[in-house]
């Protein structure tokens, strides 16, 4: 297989019209003309021994899965809500009190769901309406670290994050609420308000 570079360096070297003999090259070519060509050349044969690493197993084995890391966290970077566990363990449990969540969510689900640690094995259920998963995903955003963080890219993939029926919060219907449209805006602020001693 040819690489780019072994592609574009064929057609630059191609582009110098050359006699097949050197020394009738020689003859027909100017000093600097010669040290181009030469030069090219040295470079075709070069790119060429190196194409044949590139492309070789060990290449793939040992850069591939690094490039298509980088791209899966590129992606995922977009579902996932950074914030401090001691934050998060102060959220977790005065939700429960309210009873925003079911009581019988352990914390390390509910932490995999909002940091979107996949697990098709976990369901936490939120027993607020949509206006108020709204609220509560700007009100995480407002102390998340993750500036990348987008409202619909977390909610069409987070398959953990369900309501009390069972069934994913509808991103059509909340992508324009306002917070002021949560009837729980200010319960929810106040689970959201930390004093020093929670960071």
């Amino acid at each position: 297989m040819l690489t780019p570079i072994f592609y574009f360096s064929g057609i630059s070297l191609n582009k110098i019209s050359f006699p097949t003999d050197f020394f009738n090259l020689k003859d027909s070519l100017g000093y600097l003309q010669l040290f181009t060509y030469i030069l090219y050349l040295g470079t075709f044969i070069v790119i060429l021994f190196l194409s044949n690493y590139i492309w070789s197993e060990k290449f793939e084995n040992s850069f591939l899965p690094l490039i298509k890391k980088k791209v899966i966290n590129i992606s995922i970077n977009k579902h996932e809500i950074h914030i401090d566990d001691t934050k998060l363990k102060k959220i977790y449990t005065e939700l429960k009190q309210y009873d925003f969540i079911n009581s019988d969510i352990l914390f390390e689900n509910f932490k995999s769901a909002i940091n979107f640690i996949e697990n098709k094995d976990i369901k936490v259920v939120f027993n607020m309406s949509g206006p108020d998963f709204r609220c509560l995903f700007e009100l995480f955003k407002k102390h998340n670290t993750n500036k990348k963080l987008e409202f619909k890219s977390f909610l069409l993939n987070n398959k953990m994050i369900v309501k009390s029926d069972e069934k994913p919060y509808n991103y059509s219907t909340l992508k324009d609420s306002k917070y002021n449209t949560s009837k729980n805006n200010q319960t929810l602020k106040k689970i959201f308000t930390f004093k020093s001693t929670d960071y």
